[in-house]
């Protein structure tokens, strides 16, 4: 036949139960990220935390603790760790060190570093971190390890 594969028999002719996971479920979240939470992310290269304010086109880690700074913990539709600007909802931190509008590009990966509340915070395939350098200002994702670029403390705040 011209079309020949190799696919397993249809399922009905099985009896085994389905595979359990479809795809890599999302980690457990952790304390200090709940949906819902707000809190401040503070970058350990530039000891200052990330703001944003679009309309006075700044997306940088050279803020202190004001409204530009706050994010909420707000889950994409598939679970993964979201951080939504507070003061500019429609924004969502993304694998770049910008803003964008909350797709798979903003799905990121907490993992601790075990500090007390600091994370690496990575894309789901692992390939990308955010991350500022000593001034602030983004790093290319890919280029973003676990040192001090790519690691944030986590502070709960209110709005």
């Amino acid at each position: 036949p011209a079309h020949q594969h190799h696919a397993p028999p249809p399922a009905h002719k099985h009896h085994a139960p389905p595979p359990a996971h479809h795809h890599t479920p999302p980690p457990a979240v952790h304390p200090s990220l709940r949906p819902g939470s707000i809190v401040i992310l503070t970058n350990k290269a530039s000891t200052k935390s990330i703001r944003v304010n679009t309309d006075k086109h700044v997306c940088d880690a050279q803020g202190g603790n004001g409204a530009w700074t706050k994010f909420v913990i707000s889950p994409s539709p598939t679970g993964y760790l979201r951080l939504q600007s507070h003061f500019q909802p429609h924004n969502f931190l993304n694998h770049h060190g910008s803003v964008s509008r909350g797709g798979v590009d903003c799905e990121f990966v907490a993992h601790p570093t075990g500090s007390p509340n600091e994370f690496n915070f990575r894309s789901v395939d692992g390939k990308h971190g955010l991350g500022y350098d000593a001034e602030g200002k983004p790093v290319n994702g890919t280029k973003v390890g676990k040192g001090k670029r790519g690691t944030f403390t986590v502070t709960a705040t209110s709005a």
